[in-house]
């Protein structure tokens, strides 16, 4: 009787423990945050321009992921609020209004996987930061402001790319992972066969510690 009784404890911790895991997945994947459309080979390290009010950065061959809608740009405000926006190819996005303190994400038009002149614009009235890496002249960002000169800052702004200006839950994406596992893979079977052995894995692990205690020890 005892044997049962502890076999029965042990279910129920395990069923609590499969329900723990359960709610700590759905939680998570309810969380909001961008989504990643391409990556930067360029490191935050320090400061490298200052955009006045009225003032534009060019950055030369900087490679967009097709998927791009829109850049994160790492840098603050030296003021409290700022209208920014920023050019991909020639095309230029919306403009953002944007406070001290939050994140810098611009919309933009795309990418064509291909590099390309992407641009940040500042219409103040704060003084925009940008953060990076320093570099060769070939590689820097070139300012440009009415009534001065072009000028070359001192390095690179680190320029995430975002699949979307809004951050979005590990929900919305589901229903691409099909699509994506049979990409990856070159067999459209492959988002069951992946299914199929999570399912099974997860019945087997049951089946093993589901287990009565009279059964280990019988």
């Amino acid at each position: 009787m005892g044997r049962r009784v502890t076999g029965a404890r042990a279910g129920v911790v395990l069923l609590c423990g499969i329900a723990l895991v359960a709610l700590i997945a759905v939680a998570t994947m309810s969380r909001s945050a961008p989504r990643a459309a391409g990556t930067s080979d360029v490191v935050v390290q320090t400061e490298v321009a200052r955009l006045a009010p009225g003032a534009r950065a060019c950055q030369p061959h900087e490679l967009i992921a097709a998927p791009t809608r829109a850049l994160s740009v790492n840098g603050w405000l030296e003021g409290p609020n700022a209208e920014i926006s920023a050019t991909v190819g020639g095309v230029q996005g919306a403009a953002v209004a944007v406070s001290a303190g939050q994140p810098i994400v611009l919309p933009v038009a795309g990418g064509k996987d291909r590099s390309v002149d992407a641009c940040i614009a500042n219409r103040g009235p704060a003084t925009l930061v940008l953060a990076g890496a320093q570099t060769g002249p070939a590689d820097q960002l070139v300012i440009a402001q009415a009534g001065q000169p072009d000028a070359n800052a001192s390095g690179r702004v680190r320029l995430d790319q975002l699949a979307s200006a809004r951050p979005a839950t590990l929900w919305s994406v589901v229903g691409d992972l099909p699509q994506r596992d049979s990409s990856a893979t070159g067999v459209d079977a492959a988002p069951w066969l992946v299914a199929g052995g999570l399912l099974a894995a997860l019945v087997a692990a049951v089946a093993l510690l589901w287990r009565r205690e009279d059964d280990v020890h019988g």
